[in-house]
């Protein structure tokens, strides 16, 4: 529908033992995450934390709906 969602990613220093996604709760942000995603990099782990749709940097949605069924 054209919402963008904003995020930041880290890359281990060497080969990435895998990928974690964080995504914040109870109407936090990524920036929840900020002292955990470099420590999960430097552990060897790719890793992504983003803002989900009405949040942080994230786009609104456009119907204003933030509904978990449609």
């Amino acid at each position: 529908a054209g919402v963008r969602l904003r995020g930041e990613r880290w890359e281990p220093d060497g080969r990435s033992r895998g990928t974690v996604v964080l995504l914040p709760g109870g109407g936090k942000t990524r920036g929840s995450w900020k002292q955990t995603t470099p420590r999960l990099a430097d552990s060897g782990w790719t890793t992504i934390a983003l803002d989900l749709r009405g949040h942080g940097d994230s786009d609104w949605a456009p119907d204003g709906s933030y509904s978990s069924t449609r």
